[in-house]
């Protein structure tokens, strides 16, 4: 893989409810108003269940985790092959991701299952793409919708076992958000990703 690469890569990353969403939102706003050249990675967990749902297939984290899994990390590897290995990310200053592949192995501790060998082993090949990784906190009002499936305990102890992986994977290139303040996460992490781009 050529490693020259010159988009900055930042994943948003958290359990389910923790605002990933929101924030990647409100930094491509702003990164864009800002005159950088932003491509989003869209929350491909959340999309998948999305189509899953409306085409009446059964590719669910709460049937099938492991092939659920297995299904995110591929579309992520493929946005990434597309970028990287064709050279697609050199059209970006900014390359967010809301969620990310690297949490898999998170549900897997959670659910104290073994590590599905073909999802860790992809993950370790395209580990050196992120250059930060946010990590959320939880909110308040955590709520269930149609994509979000994981009553508020099992958010919790998933939350847990996100931010134990990532920064065991990550460590410095972490930074762990401590408010829930849309306005405050947005202005911390632009302060980490522009230092970041000096």
């Amino acid at each position: 893989m050529v490693r020259g690469k010159k988009a900055k890569h930042v994943i948003i990353v958290g359990g389910p409810g923790t605002g990933k969403t929101t924030l990647t939102n409100l930094l491509q706003e702003e990164l864009t108003r800002r005159g950088f050249r932003v491509y989003v990675i869209k929350d491909w967990a959340r999309e998948i269940i999305l189509e899953q749902k409306a085409s009446g297939g059964n590719l669910l984290p709460w049937i099938d985790r492991v092939a659920f899994e297995r299904e995110v990390v591929r579309r992520h590897v493929k946005e990434y092959e597309n970028l990287y290995l064709k050279g697609e990310e050199k059209n970006y200053d900014v390359i967010l991701e809301d969620g990310s592949p690297f949490i898999a192995p998170a549900y897997a501790e959670a659910d104290n299952e073994p590590q599905d060998e073909w999802i860790m082993k992809k993950l370790k090949e395209w580990e050196w793409i992120v250059d930060l990784a946010v990590l959320t906190t939880p909110l308040n009002n955590y709520g269930t919708d149609n994509a979000r499936w994981e009553d508020r305990q099992y958010a919790l102890k998933i939350h847990e076992e996100i931010r134990k992986h990532i920064l065991r994977t990550f460590g410095e290139k972490t930074m762990q958000l401590k408010t829930s303040k849309p306005e405050t996460r947005l202005r911390e992490t632009l302060k980490a990703l522009l230092r970041e781009q000096t």
